[in-house]
């Protein structure tokens, strides 16, 4: 895995080997990325706060 690689994968965990999908983060460079607290799930999508008030969000499957 890369350090800025971002994994989904369902909710009940992974029916098998091949049940996920990869995505690069796009960040600015020289950021260090370090979650502040706990990600949130609402309304179909996980939230995870980061350092000066950047947020990654994505939709959970």
């Amino acid at each position: 895995m890369g350090r800025f690689e971002v994994v989904s994968l369902p909710a009940a965990g992974p029916a098998d080997d091949d049940d996920f999908e990869r995505f690069e983060a796009n960040v600015p460079d020289d950021f260090d990325a370090q979650a502040t607290g706990d990600a949130l799930a609402a309304g179909g999508s996980v939230f995870l706060a980061l350092p000066d008030g950047l947020v990654v969000s994505g939709y959970l499957p």
